[in-house]
């Protein structure tokens, strides 16, 4: 019968093996560390003038990423406490100069999230150009603005922005040019390093110099034909598998928010 205990099973593991309906109950300490983080992720939307689709499309992304490693997203790294006497009162608690354990978010996963929180919304790219969001998604669609999907959801790279309302140069040739295979993830780190073909500055900065995009379009020529996605200081592969972080391409198929 499903769910039957087998027999010799000790007691423990009956008991261990109960309803939903009779777990424990979350501790106090458990609910204000959630609330905690949900407050910093709140707060630092609202500090930085972000919209609340960021919060929205970075929790969808968080819990994608969860399911995706089944919680595996971290990795270990030990930091020392510095220890600059021996007095008894510091060695009456040993346990307070041991290494302090401490959990990073692997580089690849942290490449997916700078990608998302480097982006902005629809609305708040309109409110950048200063036109209005049927605008924003013609030029979409005509490939003038550049974009990735999340969650049925477009974003717009800051880096195809300059400083005054406007969008660069060269932005309609280089989206062209990246292939179907790169993710946005890897798209975002070619554009945001620094480049041996450019001068050692990255292809964002190269089209706010207002430069010819020619050479751009030849590192990303170069970059698909090596096994490596780019020639620069990042040193952590962008590209992970994943159906909601796609590559501009204009699709009638894109829903609009």
């Amino acid at each position: 019968m499903k769910g039957k205990l087998q027999e010799g099973e000790p007691s423990s593991h009956r008991r261990r093996q109960r309803t939903p309906s009779h777990r424990d109950a979350v501790s106090q300490d458990e609910l204000d560390s959630v609330l905690e983080a949900f407050r910093r992720l709140v707060r630092a939307a609202a500090d930085t003038g972000r919209d609340w689709k960021l919060v929205e499309v970075v929790l969808r992304t968080m819990i994608e990423l969860v399911l995706q490693t089944q919680g595996d997203l971290f990795t270990s790294a030990e930091r020392s406490v510095p220890q600059t006497s021996t007095t008894a009162e510091e060695t009456a608690h040993p346990a307070e100069k041991a290494a302090e354990p401490a959990l990073r978010l692997r580089p690849e996963y942290r490449l997916r999230l700078e990608t998302i929180i480097d982006s902005w919304s629809d609305d708040e790219t309109a409110n950048f150009l200063l036109i209005g969001l049927r605008q924003i998604r013609r030029r979409a669609q005509q490939g003038t603005l550049y974009y990735f999907v999340v969650n049925e959801k477009r974003r717009y790279p800051v880096w195809q922005f300059d400083r005054f309302c406007g969008v660069l140069d060269g932005v309609e040739q280089v989206g062209r040019a990246f292939p179907d295979s790169w993710s946005a993830e890897r798209v975002y780190a070619f554009m945001t390093t620094r480049s041996l073909a450019l001068g050692l500055v990255t292809p964002g900065q190269w089209l706010l110099l207002k430069r010819d995009p020619g050479p751009i379009v030849a590192a990303i020529v170069g970059s698909s034909e090596t096994s490596s996605p780019f020639s620069g200081s990042r040193e952590v592969e962008p590209s992970l598998p994943g159906p909601y972080l796609g590559l501009w391409r204009p699709r009638e198929a894109d829903k609009d928010e």
